[in-house]
């Protein structure tokens, strides 16, 4: 029998990704077939068979496996219904080369986890229980490795404790409530995401939050007129567009989690700032996506009359939010650095830099999220914005809503015009015919 060991293809990573699965365990192989694709923080690996046999393994697409830890094995005709014999070897310090003959079986009990003794770590497992202060009661007679540690529980299975496999179906269900309306689902970051939330965190000291803007030019008049709260301002539609907006990018209404996950929302909650320089409260329109833009419009009159009753706030309305707006366009700022709030990866900033020219600006968790993709929102946003009002000439700029594409666009791609939708939201959309149709 033949074991392979997860090689170390980068100085800094600690762990890989099961990316795919080529081989199901129990199959046999010829020499040099590919039997796992790993993710590391710069590639992705094939690994293949040293040589012909049954291949034994227990992974699963996604899961993570430290460096150096038991791959799979592969075992002759004659052993093939053999159960897999796990590396007694720590998994922090694996053979030179990443293939290796595997101990004997009778060795493996003789370890101090397997008579039930002290724990028994990894060089990782021990640095993470020393920086996090983590107690090794609840480890007793286990193997441990980092993302024990981190987790704060033992490995559950003694495959897992052998292979050094983290395996993220077995973390609780992939929905996870903090608050009223704050539910959210797990994602798992890339390999080369964690590589640059690493180096993001080690060259900024920490602070990983980013700042982009976008100018919007107001071409002319509202195609419906605002009332007076919203008649010098844009924040509404901001808030009404950008709602809608994170369905298609749904990363920026979530939140770090670990440097390994994120949380995606379920539910798009607004906090809007208000301050009058004695004061500032970030007050939650729950729902926002799925409000039409007289609703929303109310909605924030709304907050506004509770911020400025001086009566107690509803503590409902203090949290729950899952991303913020802040507002500076009735005042002299020509810019902003918003600041990110906890449990968020997006926050939205508004100033006025002339009559009718806006600036809208964004910071982001590049944790979470990459510059490009939040310009890509932030063009959306823009195109949105300015489909509610009229040009100079007081013509409407008609545009489809999913697409973007002009209405000059679809007359000269030989096509009628563009057509009218009710959405199941109660709003109207304009389509262009391939949006229309599906192409």
């Amino acid at each position: 029998m033949t074991q392979v060991f997860v090689p170390r293809e980068s100085v800094n990573d600690q762990t890989v990704l099961i990316q795919r699965v080529r081989v199901p365990s129990g199959t046999a192989v010829q020499a040099d077939a590919v039997v796992v694709e790993i993710e590391t923080s710069k590639t992705v690996l094939e690994v293949q068979a040293p040589s012909s046999g049954v291949i034994v393994h227990a992974l699963k697409e996604g899961q993570e496996v430290e460096v150096g830890a038991l791959l799979f094995t592969v075992q002759g005709a004659d052993t093939a219904s053999a159960a897999p014999v796990p590396p007694a070897t720590s998994p922090e310090a694996p053979p030179v080369s990443p293939v290796a003959q595997a101990p004997a079986a009778a060795q493996l009990d003789q370890t101090p986890a397997a008579q039930g003794g002290p724990a028994v770590l990894s060089k990782a497992a021990q640095a993470a229980a020393s920086r996090l202060g983590i107690a090794l009661d609840a480890f007793q007679g286990r193997w441990v490795t980092r993302a024990d540690i981190e987790r704060g529980r033992p490995a559950e299975t003694r495959a897992e404790q052998a292979s050094g496999v983290i395996d993220t179906a077995r973390e609780p269900a992939p929905k996870v409530s903090l608050s009223v309306d704050q539910t959210y689902e797990e994602r798992a970051l890339t390999m080369r995401k964690r590589a640059e939330v690493d180096n993001l965190t080690l060259g900024q000291h920490a602070e990983t939050a980013s700042t982009i803007g976008i100018v919007i030019s107001l071409p002319g008049n509202r195609l419906v007129a605002p009332d007076f709260l919203f008649r010098d301002s844009i924040s509404d539609l901001v808030v009404f567009e950008s709602a809608r907006l994170f369905r298609e990018y749904p990363e920026l209404n979530a939140f770090n989690m670990d440097g390994k996950r994120i949380g995606l929302y379920a539910n798009i909650n607004f906090g809007i700032s208000f301050d009058n320089v004695a004061n500032l409260k970030v007050l939650t329109l729950r729902h926002a996506d799925k409000l039409n833009l007289p609703e929303l419009q109310r909605g924030i009159s709304g907050l506004l009359d509770i911020f400025e009753s001086n009566k107690p706030i509803p503590a409902e309305l203090l949290g729950g939010s899952t991303v913020t707006l802040s507002d500076l366009s009735a005042t002299s700022a020509s810019f902003m650095l918003p600041l990110l709030n906890g449990r968020q990866s997006l926050i939205l900033g508004i100033v006025k830099r002339s009559p009718g020219t806006f600036e809208v600006i964004v910071s982001f968790d590049h944790r979470v999220t990459e510059g490009l993709r939040v310009t890509r929102f932030l063009e959306a946003l823009r195109d949105r914005v300015l489909s509610h009002y009229r040009d100079s000439k007081g013509q409407v700029r008609i545009a489809c809503r999913f697409c973007g594409k002009a209405m000059q666009d679809e007359l000269h791609l030989g096509h009628r015009g563009m057509l009218n939708m009710t959405l199941p939201s109660g709003e109207t959309a304009v389509l262009c015919r391939n949006c229309f149709e599906g192409r």
